[in-house]
């Protein structure tokens, strides 16, 4: 059976960054020899950045990826990108995700330029 290949871009790989491994500052009064100190501390936390996403169409945009992702995982679909969109994904801040590059789904590599039989579009009204 002949896979469908779907293109992985630049701003796919960006909005798959969703598990972004942080430390936040806090202050915290420590009992230290009998003396009193105020010391900053940090907690791990992991940050989401699409939280902040406000335009509703991005959002749920956003939010069909890690379905998307899914589907590549269960071998329905086959996901190809080129080195290039990698090397444009590295200038990107805010991409060192612990969900890895478009939510851990395997991808091929393919050499441009793309060749390509059609597009396909999909609009929600």
């Amino acid at each position: 059976m002949h896979l469908p290949k779907i293109y992985i871009d630049t701003t796919v790989l960006k909005f798959s960054a969703t598990r972004l491994p942080r430390l936040r500052p806090r202050k915290q009064v420590i009992n230290w020899g009998g003396k009193e100190f105020e010391m900053t501390v940090h907690d791990y936390i992991r940050v989401n950045p699409n939280d902040s996403i406000g335009n509703n169409k991005l959002r749920f945009e956003v939010e069909l990826l890690p379905t998307l992702a899914e589907a590549g995982k269960r071998g329905e679909v086959q996901y190809v990108l080129q080195m290039e969109t990698l090397f444009e994904s590295w200038k990107i801040p805010k991409m060192d995700s612990e969900t890895g590059i478009f939510y851990d789904a395997p991808y091929c590599h393919i050499e441009a330029p793309i060749k390509y039989g059609r597009v396909l579009i999909w609009i929600r009204f």
